[in-house]
This record gives C-alpha cells, sequence and structure tokens, in this order.
C-alpha cells in the first residue's frame, strides 16, 4: 500500500488496484457509480477490513484481474496445471481463488460465504493456523 496525497496524479501512473480507506457512506457512493459507469468491467467492492474494524476499505480493480486468474497464469507458464493447489483465505477476495484449488482451506475468523465454499476450516489466523495446518499436513502426507 503507497498512500496517496494527490489521487489525480496517482491515477496518470499504472494502477493495479486502488484502495481507499474510509466510512461506509463515503465508500458506498463511489462504488455504486463506479459500478454504474464500468459495468462488469471493474471489480469494486467494499467491506469492513476485519484488521481495522473502525474502517472501511473500497478495493478497486479490473475484473479480469482475480486471484483465480493469477494462479491460472502461473501454473500454465510454469507447466504446473496438474499440481494440487491448497489455497487458503479469509475473506470474500479468496472465492475466485477457492473456485481453482483443489482444496480451499478457510480460517475460522473468515467470512461465512468463505467458509462454506472451503473444504476446511482451521483455527483463526491470528494462533498461526496456517502454519499448524501445513505442518500437520505435510506429516501426515510424508509418513
Amino acid at each position: 500500500l503507497t498512500h496517496t496525497p494527490d489521487l489525480e496524479a496517482a491515477l496518470s501512473e499504472q494502477v493495479m488496484c486502488l484502495t481507499v480507506i474510509d466510512r461506509h457512506e463515503v465508500l458506498e457512493p463511489i462504488r455504486r457509480s463506479l459500478t454504474r459507469e464500468f459495468g462488469d468491467a471493474l471489480w469494486a467492492r467494499v467491506f469492513t477490513n476485519e484488521y481495522f474494524s473502525d474502517w472501511d476499505w473500497l478495493t478497486v480493480h479490473d475484473a479480469r484481474a482475480t486471484k483465480e486468474q493469477a494462479l491460472s497464469h502461473l501454473m500454465d507458464d510454469n507447466g504446473l496445471s496438474d499440481a494440487e493447489v491448497v489455497a487458503f483465505g479469509d475473506s470474500d477476495n479468496d472465492i475466485s481463488l477457492f473456485n481453482i484449488a483443489a482444496r480451499g482451506i478457510a480460517v475460522e475468523n473468515a467470512s461465512d460465504e468463505l467458509k462454506s465454499l472451503s473444504h476446511v476450516v482451521i483455527g483463526p489466523n491470528t494462533d498461526d493456523s496456517v502454519v499448524q495446518f501445513l505442518e500437520r499436513d505435510w506429516r501426515g502426507r510424508a509418513a
């Protein structure tokens, strides 16, 4: 993340993802306006960031720039199309990743929608649950 005091100047550069942090009542009208103007070509979402719950976040990026597409390209470009992908997530922005993963693992404090799509729900991310899962999983497969 880079703090940008001059948003107009920053938008003249190549932007991968735009994140604006403010109150919901400020961000939601912006999201609606962007959605009206750009439709399905844009992905714009307002959400409360669980790590900074006093503020809402608006994230905006090209609709083609999903975690699923990034993973797909990485797998194809590196000859890993047959590899087992295990994805970990905690937020709705991980849903597309879970669509392509062989196993989707949600942490306990993940969104309800992501947990409903997961193969397994582990402990919260605050308890090193991902590392503990990887250790157990690796030992179980190595045996």
